[in-house]
């Protein structure tokens, strides 16, 4: 009889347990760092652990091709992952879901990667204007668009200290804004014949600018 009622109270208090068992809340991506080291493009994805997750998946869905990498699969005690493998320009839906006993949570955001940093090259010269030409390692997406500045490369005085680093382009700066999807542009034939001019180049996206690139190009004499 004592026995009975000892099992009889411990499957009442199992009983109990399990129903205080609730679905996790949705997961709060505390943080998202989209990390660019050279041509690798990385995401770091922090979130906070919820006590009632058994475990945590990632989905990232690149929004512009609909392309999705297979699901990733994380214990309940891990709080951060590093996504690499990203694609430069490119927008991504990332989809965090907390998996428990009785259900799942979830929560989404949006991650960008900025546009790489574009080769540039010279060619065409002639007394009063310049050809450039730009590419990058992969194909971009066809939204972005670049952005072209040259000036005279200011004379470095012989008493002047030589300095480490490229001074900013001023204000007196000549701009072209170039549509998607071209590679080169002609410098308008307004320029000094024999001169050295610093010419940079950088891509524009909605997700952000690339580097500029420099280089430095002498128009022909007359």
């Amino acid at each position: 009889m004592v026995d009975w009622l000892l099992r009889t109270a411990l499957v009442g208090t199992a009983l109990v347990r399990l129903g205080e068992v609730k679905p996790p809340k949705p997961p709060t991506l505390s943080s998202s760092e989209v990390i660019v080291d050279g041509s690798d493009i990385s995401a770091k994805l922090t979130w906070q652990m919820q006590p009632d997750a058994t475990e945590y998946q990632i989905t990232l869905l690149e929004t512009t091709t609909g392309h999705s990498p297979p699901t990733r699969t994380f214990d309940r005690l891990t709080s951060c992952t590093s996504v690499g493998g990203l694609k430069p320009a490119s927008e991504y839906k990332v989809t965090l879901k907390a998996v428990g006993p009785r259900g799942t949570a979830e929560t989404e955001t949006i991650i960008c990667t900025p546009p790489p940093e574009l080769g540039l090259s010279v060619s065409g010269i002639t007394h009063n204007s310049l050809q450039l030409h730009w590419a990058t390692d992969e194909p971009l997406p066809s939204t972005v668009s670049f952005q072209v500045e040259w000036r005279k490369k200011p004379r470095q005085s012989p008493r002047q200290p030589l300095r480490c680093s490229r001074p900013s382009i001023p204000n007196r700066r000549q701009v072209i804004n170039v549509m998607p999807n071209i590679s080169s542009v002609s410098l308008p034939s307004i320029l000094t014949s024999g001169t050295k001019y610093e010419v940079r180049v950088r891509a524009v996206s909605k997700c952000g600018v690339s580097k500029w690139t420099y280089i430095d190009a002498v128009t022909a004499s007359e």
